[in-house]
C-alpha cells in the first residue's frame, strides 16, 4: 500500500459490524430451540432445495444481497499489494464465507421459523462471489472516495456523511430479518393477522403512558433526518420536512414486503411529528451553521 493510500482499519471495523448483523439478522427472533446433535446434523443432510415461488424467490434474492458487502468489506481490509497474492485472499475470503452460509443454516435449525434449505446456501455462495468481484471493480477506488472523510472540513459536510449514514442504519433495522415476500396469498395472511395497519393508533397499547411513549420514540427517529438535512445545506427546512417524510413513506413500502414487518399509517404521523420538530430546529440554527 502506497503512503498516500488510505487506511483500511475502517474496514475491518466495517467488516466485523457487518459480519455481526449478517448473523443476527439470519436468526432473528431469536427463539432458540434445542436439538440434539445427531438429529441436527441429520436433519441438515436432509434439508431440500426448494422449488421457488414467486414469494420464495423476493427471500432468495435477500439473501443473495445480504453476502454482497460481506465479502466486499472483508476482502477490502485483506488487500495485499501483490496480484498473486489478491488471488490467494480472494479465494480464502470466498471459502471463508461460504463456510459461514453453511454454518447459518446449521444453526438456523435451533431458531425456527427460520427455514433451512440448499437454496439459502447457494443465493448466498453467489452473493460473496459477487462481493468479490464488486472489490476488484471499484472496491479500492470507492474506498479512496469515501476516505474523503479524513478531509472533511466544516459542519455541512460532517452533517451530510452523518444524514446518509443514519438512514441506511434506519433502513437496514427496519428491514430486518429480511423475510421478503412479494406472494399475494402471503401479503394477504400478513393483512389478516394485523401486519398492515391503515386506521392511526389501531394497535392495542396498556394505557396512555404506553402510547404516549411509543408515539414519542416513533418521532425522535425522525428528528436527525429532517434536522441534519437542513444543517448539510441541502434542503431548506419545509423541503427537509418533506424529505425526511418520504423517506418514512418509502420505509413503510418496503415493509409492506417484509412478512415480520407491520407497515402502519400510524408510523407516518410520528414520522411527520419527528421531522416537523427536526425542521424546527433547523430552521432556528444560526445561518452561519448551515450555510
Amino acid at each position: 500500500m502506497s503512503p498516500q493510500a488510505p487506511p483500511r482499519w475502517p474496514l475491518g471495523l466495517l467488516a466485523l459490524a457487518y459480519l455481526l448483523f449478517a448473523v443476527y439478522g439470519s436468526l432473528v427472533p431469536l427463539d432458540y430451540t434445542p436439538i440434539p446433535w445427531d438429529e441436527a446434523v441429520a436433519r441438515f443432510r436432509e434439508i431440500p432445495f426448494l422449488r421457488l415461488g414467486i414469494g420464495s424467490r423476493a427471500d432468495w434474492v435477500a439473501n443473495l444481497l445480504l453476502f454482497i458487502p460481506l465479502t466486499f468489506l472483508w476482502l477490502g481490509w485483506l488487500w495485499p499489494r501483490s496480484a498473486a497474492a489478491r488471488v490467494a485472499v480472494s479465494v480464502l475470503v470466498w471459502v471463508a464465507s461460504v463456510a459461514l452460509c453453511v454454518g447459518i443454516e446449521f444453526t438456523q435449525l435451533h431458531f425456527p421459523p427460520r427455514t433451512v434449505s440448499q437454496n439459502d446456501i447457494l443465493a448466498e455462495s453467489i452473493g460473496g462471489l459477487i462481493g468479490i468481484a464488486l472489490w476488484w471493480w471499484k472496491g479500492p477506488a470507492l474506498w479512496a472516495w469515501v476516505d474523503r472523510w479524513r478531509e472533511v472540513r466544516g459542519v455541512t459536510s460532517v452533517a451530510e456523511y452523518l444524514l446518509w449514514v443514519y438512514l441506511a442504519g434506519v433502513f437496514l433495522y427496519a428491514v430486518l430479518p429480511l423475510d421478503l415476500t412479494i406472494s399475494p396469498v402471503e401479503i394477504y395472511h400478513k393483512w389478516q393477522d394485523g401486519g398492515v395497519n391503515l386506521i392511526p393508533f389501531a394497535y392495542p397499547v396498556e394505557g396512555p403512558v404506553e402510547l404516549i411513549y411509543a408515539t414519542a420514540v416513533d418521532a425522535v427517529l425522525w428528528v436527525p433526518v429532517s434536522l441534519l438535512w437542513v444543517v448539510s445545506g441541502r434542503r431548506s427546512p419545509a423541503r427537509a420536512f418533506w424529505w425526511a417524510l418520504g423517506a418514512a413513506a418509502l420505509l413503510e413500502l418496503l415493509q409492506f414486503f417484509v412478512y415480520s414487518r407491520v407497515s402502519d399509517i400510524t408510523d407516518l404521523i410520528t414520522a411527520a411529528i419527528g421531522a416537523g420538530v427536526g425542521a424546527a430546529i433547523g430552521a432556528r440554527l444560526p445561518r452561519t451553521l448551515v450555510e
